[in-house]
């Protein structure tokens, strides 16, 4: 394409695409039979299924921005391993991770094929797990029951004991044991939480909550950010002993340490999207060294800094570099060889679909019959169960309550606040006299009170979301609920806290203010109070639904709170 109007991110090659030569082929095909993909309680650090095979053929990958970049990846075959994507800043790694797990947005063309199907988004959520860069948790939460949480809405025809047991043996890989009843606590602590726990356990209870549905595929995003190099290795460790336990595991990982580098089985390096090695990472020096002296690793100098210079030095046109490495590879005898595998496992699976399902677990072909091809489906997702709407608004409701109950300072502080207002209001507007001056003061004692309820409950409702919303995004894309049990549950456990606090100001202020609050008279004026604060709670959760930007939220919210006080004085009016 000429034209500079667009971005893509081609992952096309001049074949279909690279295969893991070294534990798929044909002589070497295991002979465990092929299993559809169960959720049930089996545990989920030992699989004894052959792990799946992830393949990616003539994908293409375009976003519409200022300027064009084509990236050409001839991705692999990956079974039973531990793969590194590694590159400079900008070289496509997270790119290429969402990709595979179908939440990139943007035109994708191609195909993904897990075990010989084309993968979609419904199924990516079942047998892929993702772990985000950033660890975002409820910090009201213990370790425990943030994997309860998960394991009710993964799991939903499980009995109890049956969850435990999976949430156990998940723990115990990734030894959480001693912290399970640790809230996870903010990351550097505030007036209202304790720290919690350190950084390394929340990325392993983040790993924890992708490996709860038992996934075949775990794909991490800069998994090492924000943890020392002890703490990244520990984590790296057990993710190796994962993929030893039957599982693949596919990381983009930065500047990793040499002894972390080593721990990887396979090295995918790229450079602005497009790939200069695919293979073993322990014979990546000698392939860069095989080419010239100019790539030579120096002595005493990681291997996984010398490897991104080159891959950097070659994607922005080094004039010392005479060499495309990116060419070099494609023509290298090695990727032949893995291409020509590549369309041997492709053309078994059109042939025999029997021979493929039991020897080596790849069936079919996204090119086959559509009835052929639902068949398979079903047997992929006739064990995996989807909470009903009602188990979703139970477990949400067994959140939300921890959630506001345990953070006992913002409970305190609200309760004072409403004595305060009761007491303030009362004293300002005391023993008001049966006059028209009277009941104008009456009037304006309404208003006010109207518009400092309106405002405070929007600002909190907006605070509290603008919090939990990155882990409610997550939560939802993943499939665990939906938004109706979400705000549902929100309002049904906040309603008791709206209906009491209000009715403690009303105790204090409407005596003081001498307002008749005889028989029916006080209900009403508290019903009213409870319902303003209702709309301003409905109003808060639309703006921060609306905008996602803090600093832009800040200048927005001034703007509706000044709509909110003109209607509020109209209605007072």
């Amino acid at each position: 394409m000429s034209e500079s109007h667009s971005m893509s991110l081609d992952l096309r090659n001049k074949t279909d695409c690279v295969v893991d030569v070294d534990t798929i082929v044909p002589n070497q095909f295991p002979a465990t039979e092929h299993h559809s993909i169960d959720n049930s309680h089996e545990p989920v650090c030992d699989s004894s299924e052959a792990a799946p095979i992830l393949s990616c053929h003539n994908l293409q990958y375009t976003i519409e921005l200022s300027k064009k970049l084509v990236e050409k990846i001839p991705h692999s075959i990956l079974r039973v391993t531990q793969v590194a994507i590694m590159g400079q800043s900008g070289a496509g790694k997270t790119t290429l991770l969402n990709i595979l797990a179908q939440r990139a947005s943007g035109n994708i063309s191609g195909r993904i094929v897990v075990n010989g199907r084309a993968l979609s988004r419904s199924k990516a959520k079942r047998i892929l797990g993702y772990v985000h860069q950033q660890d975002e948790h409820f910090s009201e939460l213990t370790v425990l029951e943030s994997l309860q949480f998960i394991a009710g809405l993964t799991m939903p025809s499980s009995t109890n004991e049956e969850r435990m047991e999976r949430i156990m043996d998940v723990m115990c890989c990734l030894n959480l044991v001693q912290i399970q009843h640790s809230l996870v606590g903010n990351t550097s602590g505030s007036a209202s939480m304790a720290r919690g726990i350190s950084g390394g356990e929340r990325k392993r209870l983040s790993i924890a909550g992708a490996l709860i549905h038992n996934p075949h595929i775990l794909l991490l995003d800069e998994y090492t950010s924000g943890l020392d190099s002890e703490m990244a290795l520990e984590v790296t460790n057990l993710l190796k002993d994962l993929a030893k336990r039957g599982r693949t595991i596919i990381c983009t990982i930065h500047q990793p340490s040499s002894q972390i580098f080593y721990s990887f089985d396979k090295l995918h390096l790229l450079t602005q999207g497009r790939t200069v090695y695919f293979g073993k990472t322990d014979e990546v020096v000698a392939y860069f060294d095989a080419l010239g002296k100019e790539y030579v690793c120096p002595p005493y100098f990681n291997p996984a800094e010398h490897v991104q210079r080159l891959a950097f030095s070659n994607g922005y046109g080094k004039k010392n570099f005479v060499l495309s490495l990116v060419e070099v590879f494609l023509e290298h005898p090695k990727n032949q060889l893995l291409q020509k595998t590549a369309k041997y496992l492709l053309i078994l699976s059109q042939i025999d679909y029997g021979f493929l399902s039991k020897k080596c677990g790849v069936i079919g072909n996204q090119h086959l019959d559509s009835q052929a091809t639902s068949r398979r489906d079903s047997k992929v997702v006739e064990n995996v169960a989807k909470s009903s709407l009602s188990q979703q608004f139970a477990w949400l409701c067994w959140r939300n309550f921890r959630l506001l109950y345990r953070n006992k300072l913002k409970t305190k502080v609200k309760l004072i606040m409403n004595i305060v207002l009761g007491i303030v209001f009362g004293t300002i507007y005391f023993d008001v006299p049966n006059t028209n001056t009277g009941i104008s003061d009456r009037n304006f004692f309404i208003l006010q009170f109207a518009i400092v309820v309106g405002v405070r409950q929007t600002m909190e409702t907006l605070t509290f979301f603008l919090r939990e919303k990155v882990v409610y995004l997550r939560q939802v894309e993943q499939g665990l609920y939906g938004v109706l049990p979400y705000l549902s549950s929100r309002f049904i456990v906040e309603m008791p806290q709206m209906m009491v606090f209000p009715l403690v100001f009303c105790i204090i202020s409407l005596p003081m203010v001498g307002l008749n609050y005889e028989n029916e008279n006080f209900i009403i004026f508290w019903a009213a109070i409870v319902t303003l604060i209702l709309n301003a709670y409905s109003f808060g959760l639309a703006i921060g639904t609306l905008i996602t930007d803090p600093d832009i939220l800040s200048i927005i919210s001034a703007a509706f709170n000044l709509t909110f006080y003109k209607s509020c004085r109209i209605q007072a009016s």
